[in-house]
Parts: C-alpha cells; sequence; structure tokens
C-alpha cells in the first residue's frame, strides 16, 4: 500500500536462520555460500551496458529507483547498486570509463559524497547529484526518499527539473 518494499531477507539468510533456530547445522551448500559467496556482486541493470556507450551512468541505491528512472530519464542508463556499502571501485569496475552521476536517497548525501571522493581517487569520473537535497520538501525527508520517490509522488516534476545534469 505504501510502494515501499518489505524487508523479508534473502532466501540464504532465512534459511540460516532456520537452521540456527531448530538446532541443526547447515548443509555444506549453505554453508559454502556463506562463507564464499559474493553478495550482489554487480550493479542491477549492468547488462545494458553494451549499446548504451553515448548514456552518462547514473547511480542508484535501489533497483525499484533504477526501474523507474530508466523510465523517467531513457538518456542515461540507471543501475543500482543495492547498498552504500556496495558502492565501490571493486563493483563499479566495468563503467569505471565512463561518467558516473550518483542519486543517493535523501539524508545520504554526504555518505555518498565521501564515496565519490575515493572514486574520483582511484580514477573514476563521479558526480553526486544533489537534485534531493535542493528540492524536497520536510516530509520527504520524513518518509527518507529517493529520487524515484521523488519524481513519482509528482507527474509535472520531471519537466521541471533536469534530471540528469552532465558531469
Amino acid at each position: 500500500t505504501t510502494g515501499k518494499r518489505v524487508k523479508n531477507g534473502w532466501i540464504h539468510t532465512a534459511l540460516k536462520s532456520r537452521y540456527n533456530r531448530t538446532g541443526q547445522p547447515l548443509p555444506e551448500w549453505l554453508q559454502t555460500y556463506q562463507d564464499n559467496a559474493p553478495k550482489y556482486p554487480i550493479p542491477f541493470a549492468l547488462h545494458l551496458l553494451p549499446g548504451s556507450e553515448d548514456k552518462p551512468v547514473a547511480i542508484v541505491e535501489a533497483p525499484k529507483t533504477a526501474v523507474v528512472m530508466s523510465a523517467i530519464a531513457p538518456d542515461a542508463l540507471c543501475l543500482a547498486i543495492g547498498a552504500l556499502s556496495y558502492l565501490n571501485a571493486e563493483r563499479l569496475a566495468a563503467v569505471k570509463d565512463r561518467e558516473l552521476i550518483l542519486y543517493p536517497d535523501l539524508g545520504a548525501f554526504d555518505k555518498w559524497s565521501d564515496k565519490a571522493a575515493a572514486l574520483r581517487a582511484l580514477g573514476f569520473r563521479v558526480a553526486v547529484s544533489d537534485l534531493l537535497e535542493r528540492n524536497a520538501k520536510g516530509e520527504d525527508h520524513v518518509k527518507g526518499y529517493d529520487i524515484a520517490d521523488y519524481f513519482l509522488k509528482d507527474a509535472a516534476a520531471p519537466a521541471q527539473y533536469q534530471v540528469l545534469p552532465m558531469i
């Protein structure tokens, strides 16, 4: 009813919890996965990279946001990183030679700016959009809006603002 996802967790986490609650050891395959598998190893929608060489790359946190923004801003390749801790050079290696624009959720601008500075030190061309910080209203902050929430609440908003400024 709110449009926000319900955070039920990942299946491997739910299974591990179930085994722990019942006092059973983890099956070998699950233990191996827990110990070795990369969690969210690449950005969501990275498969769209070929054929989009002329587009700037917009990085958002949530896959939902990437999907919505790809419709609102078709002139950019919208990728989702998954979580702030996933915003790193390793996960962004495939787009290192591209112009990157980060779109942090409200309240995360400073953290994403710090991450951007670290990426720039490694040779990335990255900017951080302050579009949400400049234009959000008080209730938007309380709701923790991301860029998609912001544009979805007001159908006229995409015409009013330049969504994806060039670096």
